[in-house]
């Protein structure tokens, strides 16, 4: 606590005495008490008059866990944010609840608590009834289950876990086992918690003030809890995080500018790769309906494979097979496996393979088409830490490339914030190594914008090879932390590279 808000408090804590009759030493114990434990400032302490009340008091009606028994951080976030108290807020969520299915966090999610009166409430609950039929959609084509067999092992999911039926189809739930399906939401919890307890450590908070914070730049800002930490959300103003590029801003440039049922092929691994084969550059093959022959065709002079699930991504099951004389083994092997996309290995530049031999560093190079043309907006270079992969949610970094010199410009940055000079394998320094091939990494970007009509606004993964550059993946809702983090330490906010087209009339 810094002198001039000690001051303030004792001041306030003197005022407060004269005016309730208690020892001022008291009320400013209280008062600190309940910004800490509570999250009550000492202005709202002193405009309510709170003085007048011992903090045990307090506690009856500020802190959820001694009235409700149990404290949430969507119900508190409403309270906080309309004014009104915990049990209002309660009561109005539940009755959704009961009457709508919807659950706490999709009453935030959703901003329903915006709605002002029964027409607006009335629209937002037809779009999330909408886009939950979606969701149901895009289980069945996966499946071949019928509409109304999705409808109910969606629901039974929410009921039991709460899991939205955008989870269930995103996380691919249907797919799991009872077992599975705890198991990885006891993994999120335990994230969620490894977040909580870093960032009251490293700000000097309460994990209940932690957990209020986050929530609300959660809601108000779409900042994921591992986001919350890499940026210390904690230090920063509402302006300062407002002027942080996040995936809202891409939603929103997704939404205006691609089409959803093409944008789907850039999610589906191994139709990329048939779409887009004039520039991936590699051989590829799918371990469903093929025979031994056409694999051995596939593998012919190939000295190793890469291999992805193709219901996965960041990084998760990827695998490198050397190519040896038992085919049949590789082959029996791989076909035991879930859907896998298995392609030829990338034979990365050797300047960027001095970083970190082995692993192929890609750089994710974020372009937009519009009616006056095509838009190279930024661009950042990942590179691995240990493994066989760069993705930044597992142990990668990522530094800012400067677009017109394909210099890179920063110091890399990890999910946990740790800012990097040298790759801590190798050595190399980041800040000043001039990617090689830049004009082909600009040129295979730009070009592949026109294969589909209806994708206009793309976060490209391109491998920089000797004598090319390759495209490697395509998002259609890129993450733009990949733009972000290598400024969070600087506290430097990059919507701005996005403003000129989020600004723009639909």
């Amino acid at each position: 606590m810094n002198k001039i808000k000690k001051r303030c408090i004792r001041y306030c804590a003197v005022l407060a005495s004269r005016k309730s009759g208690r020892e001022a030493k008291e009320i400013e114990n209280d008062m600190r008490m309940a910004e800490l434990r509570l999250d009550v400032g000492f202005g709202t302490y002193m405009a309510k008059k709170l003085y007048r009340r011992s903090y045990s008091e307090l506690r009856k009606e500020y802190d959820p866990k001694v009235r409700w028994g149990r404290f949430d951080t969507d119900i508190d976030f409403v309270a906080r944010y309309r004014d009104i108290s915990y049990g209002t807020a309660k009561k109005e969520m539940d009755r959704l609840r009961e009457k709508h299915d919807i659950l706490y966090k999709e009453y935030t999610g959703n901003r329903l608590f915006e709605c002002t009166d029964r027409k607006s409430l009335k629209k937002k609950l037809k779009r999330i009834a909408e886009k939950n039929e979606k969701y149901l959609r895009e289980v069945c084509a996966d499946t071949g289950w019928s509409y109304e067999k999705a409808k109910s092992e969606a629901a039974r999911m929410k009921k039991l876990y709460d899991i939205t039926y955008k989870q269930y189809s995103r996380y691919r739930f249907y797919a799991m086992s009872e077992d599975e399906v705890k198991e990885k939401l006891l993994r999120w919890k335990e994230n969620a918690n490894a977040c909580v307890n870093t960032a009251a450590e490293c700000s000097g908070w309460s994990r209940s003030r932690v957990r209020r914070h986050m929530k609300r730049y959660g809601v108000l800002y779409d900042i994921i809890q591992p986001y919350y930490v890499l940026y210390r959300a904690w230090e920063l103003s509402d302006r300062e995080m407002d002027s942080y590029a996040r995936q809202k801003n891409s939603e929103t440039l997704w939404r205006r500018f691609n089409d959803r049922s093409q944008a789907r092929i850039l999610a589906e691994k191994h139709r990329f790769d048939e779409v887009y084969a004039e520039y991936t550059g590699r051989r590829f093959w799918i371990n469903r309906d093929s025979s031994f022959e056409e694999f051995c065709a596939f593998a012919e002079g190939l000295e190793y494979i890469f291999c992805k699930p193709i219901e996965s991504g960041g990084g998760l099951g990827t695998e490198k097979h050397r190519v040896t004389e038992d085919l049949r083994g590789l082959y029996d092997m791989l076909m035991g496996k879930d859907r896998l996309l298995v392609e030829e290995c990338i034979t990365q530049h050797p300047e960027i393979d001095e970083f970190i031999p082995g692993c192929c560093c890609t750089i994710r190079v974020v372009v937009l088409q519009d009616g006056e043309g095509i838009h190279t907006i930024c661009a950042g270079m990942r590179f691995g830490h240990e493994g066989i992969t760069d993705n930044f949610s597992h142990d990668g970094m990522v530094a800012d490339i400067d677009i017109e010199t394909g210099v890179i410009v920063t110091d890399a940055v990890d999910k946990k914030g740790h800012v990097y000079d040298r790759h801590p394998v190798s050595g190399k320094t980041f800040k000043g190594f001039r990617v090689p091939n830049w004009d082909m990494v600009r040129s295979v970007t730009e070009n592949a914008m026109n294969v589909l009509e209806g994708i206009n606004y793309v976060g490209w993964d391109v491998a920089v090879c000797e004598d090319k550059a390759v495209l490697v993946e395509g998002n259609a809702m890129p993450d733009l932390v990949l733009i972000q983090a290598p400024y969070a330490p600087a506290r430097k906010g990059m919507k701005y590279l996005f403003d000129p087209w989020l600004n723009k009339e639909e």
